[in-house]
């Protein structure tokens, strides 16, 4: 364990991004899981941002990441 949530290390990531669109786009994943949602879920509502394994979406959901 390290110490940090999910949420608050995709918090900093938007924070280091010098450019705004990226910046922009790690805002709104990390309000997704402040929201509850799973990793999985708010990088599936940016499809065309991620490429996201569908393995992975699946363990992600099993596992509540």
């Amino acid at each position: 364990n390290s110490g940090i949530s999910l949420a608050s290390a995709v918090k900093i990531l938007s924070e280091q991004k010098k450019k705004r669109k990226e910046k922009n786009i790690w805002k709104a994943v990390y309000y997704d899981l402040s929201m509850g949602d799973a990793l999985s879920k708010a990088l599936e509502k940016r499809k065309k941002v991620f490429v996201v394994n569908r393995i992975i979406l699946m363990n992600t959901e099993n596992y509540n990441l």
